[in-house]
């Protein structure tokens, strides 16, 4: 309540004297109206007054003198306000004077001091008086004591404040106006902000970027529909994924929040990681499958699966159902259930591995490694079982293959030794800085020099006898060993005492100290010159075998174009339909080897052949005899190192020329045009072909491998011979089919 000086005019009445607002002189032995009125007012414990228009006292009731202990004249005017609190003069004064010239109606907090000195809280409700002339012409009031109902508001704010302090959750409450009304410290540590700067802000501004999103959506449907909401949401000034819950109150809303970024972060972590899992699980190169504990029941696998034992995952319910799949012993007998690896892991054997054969549906017996884990949870009991199979079939007939060769190997190393011992292999060691060496008994033997005492011979005494043309190059290896520390070997020629000449091959081996000198060198001598006699015997054979191929060839040639003519001419003779067809179709295949035997005799390899040279040649002329000038294209990719022996190449070029007569044939009925592809690569231990078209495909009611046509039955006869793989990799859009050939020794290494 401002200091505002009394208006000028006649003295006011005194405070807790004379008539009260509205009092008349009472007459008569009854008590007038007024001082009725004026004794109902001093009894009541509101504090009742009247002011001027500017706040000064004109009267009060008896309740003042009462509770401040002052005479009616100490607060009469201004002086009223010596028991108003200073805090709430100085912070009230001009929202006082505001309300004092606005006319209307309303009421203010205000500490009064209380006669034995406490200040106590009063209510202060002002209701403006107008005069005769409907002027305002000042207020009348009354402050009413509510310093025990605020203590007691103030007690319930604590206690309601201090459990939202205390719960684990952030918590703000908004009132109908979306002001903040109520912030605790855990929500303020999340937002990183101090209370001072929420409390009585519009929540959309404070918090802006939340605008048009789930959060306002929500909020106004919980304020508006009087109903609880709950949601997720990330904040992205702040970087952080909130849980939300609201409810909605007739103060207006109360909200609780939780920082879940962590369970967010963790939980994208974890789909990212299954995501990741999953990739991992398809894009294995091996075959992964996992059943479930205890029944056993197959649950998942890979793409790689089908690859590997030439089907899909089959559906089964247990441990028991094992025996479908088609798994064997090395012998030949089939797994029992209990045996496959899956069900060891099942049971709980830390790392089961089994290598067994596979019964494919093509027929084919593969070999595949499975291995085994079992999946446990936390508790150490098994959940599950993963199970990864590895095609190795390549592998182990690669190791059988090389197994086989070692053993060879190891027969012609004995063989070998025997020929040496029989053949006085000589050994020596040499001492370059003493210039002296020590030889065995066959080193001697092997020159016809009488043996020497300990076998020490100067080394002149065995350089000298090197063969002239043949010293250069035994002095540079020798010289190379010794400065490199290494190892040499050389054929060269020696002068025996009895004048014959021997061929030698010398192997030595520098020997070398612990600072890295050379301190000796150690060899053998092995006469070779038998060897070398047989070489030149092989090779005088070789160049006849040549000759022979070559008249070979040639003469094959011709007789195989004296059977294609004779067939030509007997076509002439020929009316029947099938009888010509079939007469034609064995001019076609004779031709194909007559022209291969014409490929070998003018390359000049007679006993191999370029096959993809060859090859070309043969689709060029299939597609120049049977195109019937059809736009018909070539696509002919082919690795150009490859060769191979004439016993394959035949059966192979049969094979492939009935498979591009067909194409050819039957691929582009009514004239239409397409592509005829040819591709040859290595594959392994073999080579791979793919004849393919982009015809009309097959007919469906037609089973390559039952079919009763000529041409499928000798291709399907050429591919056993040699031990081929003929597979249909496609048979509706075009025709496609696969040949796997192994070849042999070096006959790929072109």
């Amino acid at each position: 309540m401002p200091n505002a000086p009394s208006p000028p005019g006649p003295p006011p009445p005194q405070c807790g004297s004379g008539e009260p607002p509205g009092g008349s002189p009472a007459g008569g032995t009854a008590a007038a109206p007024g001082e009725r009125f004026r004794a109902l007012v001093d009894a009541l414990p509101n504090l009742a007054f009247e002011t001027d228009a500017h706040g000064a006292m004109r009267w009060c009731s008896a309740g003042w003198e009462r509770f401040t202990g002052l005479a009616a004249s100490g607060l009469n005017g201004q002086g009223w306000l010596r028991v108003v609190h200073p805090q709430d003069l100085a912070t009230h004064a001009a929202e006082w004077a505001q309300r004092l010239g606005s006319g209307v109606a309303f009421s203010v907090r205000r500490r009064l001091r209380r006669h034995d000195g406490p200040w106590r809280w009063h209510l202060v409700q002002l209701v403006p008086m107008p005069d005769a002339a409907g002027r305002q012409d000042g207020w009348v009031g009354s402050a009413t004591d509510v310093d025990e109902m605020l203590a007691a508001e103030h007690a319930a704010r604590a206690q309601v404040e201090s459990m939202l302090g205390a719960i684990s959750d952030a918590f703000y409450a908004l009132d109908r106006e979306w002001r903040f009304s109520y912030v605790n410290d855990r929500a303020l540590a999340l937002l990183g902000v101090a209370r001072e700067a929420l409390l009585g802000r519009v929540v959309w501004e404070a918090y802006a970027p939340v605008l048009g999103t789930v959060v306002e959506h929500e909020y106004r449907r919980a304020m508006a529909q009087g109903v609880p909401v709950a949601f997720e949401i990330h904040y992205p000034p702040l970087g952080m994924w909130f849980d939300v819950r609201a409810f909605p109150s007739p103060q207006g809303l109360a909200v609780y929040f939780q920082d879940v970024t962590a369970r967010r972060e963790a939980a994208e972590r974890l789909r990212t990681n299954e995501q990741l899992l999953q990739a991992i699980f398809d894009a294995a190169p091996v075959g992964l499958v996992v059943a479930e504990a205890p029944s056993g029941r197959l649950v998942k696998g890979n793409r790689q699966i089908e690859r590997i034992l030439g089907h899909p995952v089959m559906a089964v319910d247990g441990v028991q159902d094992y025996g479908a799949y088609a798994a064997l012993h090395p012998d030949g007998t089939p797994l029992l259930p209990g045996e496959h690896v899956m069900a060891r892991a099942l049971a709980g054997e830390g790392r089961p591995e089994l290598e067994h054969l596979y019964q494919r549906p093509d027929g084919h017996r593969a070999w595949i490694r499975v291995v085994g884990a079992p999946i446990r949870d936390g508790t150490g009991a098994v959940t599950g079982a993963l199970v990864v199979l590895d095609d190795i079939d390549d592998k182990r007939r690669a190791l059988e293959s090389l197994q086989e060769r070692t053993r060879q190997l190891a027969q012609a190393q004995l063989r070998l030794d025997m020929a040496l011992a029989a053949g006085r292999m000589g050994v020596w060691e040499w001492l370059p800085q003493a210039g002296e060496s020590r030889w065995n008994r066959e080193m001697f033997e092997l020159l016809g020099l009488p043996v020497s005492p300990g076998g020490v011979v100067a080394s002149e005494a065995f350089l000298s006898r090197v063969h002239a043309e043949d010293r250069p190059l035994l002095d540079a290896a020798l010289a190379r060993a010794l400065d490199t520390g290494g190892s040499f070997e050389l054929e060269f020629r020696l002068h025996c005492a009895d004048g014959r000449q021997r061929w030698v091959l010398g192997r030595g081996q520098a020997v070398c100290g612990e600072q890295g000198e050379v301190q000796r060198m150690v060899g053998v001598n092995l006469d070779i010159t038998a060897q070398k006699a047989a070489q030149a015997a092989l090779a005088e054979a070789l160049q006849a075998r040549e000759v022979l191929l070559y008249e070979l060839n040639h003469r094959v040639k011709n007789n195989l174009q004296i059977v294609s003519s004779l067939l030509s001419l007997q076509l002439r003779s020929v009316r029947d339909a099938d009888a010509r067809r079939a007469i034609e179709q064995a001019g076609a295949r004779v031709g194909v080897m007559a022209r291969l035997h014409l490929e070998l005799y003018q390359s000049g390899r007679h006993g191999e052949l370029d096959l993809a040279r060859w090859l070309r040649r043969l689709a060029q002329d299939q597609l120049r005899l049977l195109g019937q000038g059809r736009a018909i294209a070539l696509d002919y990719q082919a690795d150009t190192t490859l060769s191979l022996a004439v016993d394959q190449a035949v059966p192979l070029s049969l094979m492939v020329s009935e498979l591009l007569s067909n194409a050819l044939k039957y691929a582009f009925p009514d004239g239409r045009g397409g592509t005829v592809r040819l591709q040859l690569r290595r594959a392994g231990q073999g080579v791979q072909l793919l004849v393919a078209d982009d015809g009309v495909g097959l007919p469906p009611q037609l089973d390559p491998e039952t079919g009763t046509g000529l041409g499928l039955r000798i291709v399907q006869a050429l591919a056993g011979q040699i031990d081929a793989r003929l597979e249909l990799l496609e048979r509706r859009a075009g025709v496609a089919f696969r040949i796997e050939l192994p070849i042999a020794g070096e006959a790929a290494a072109g």
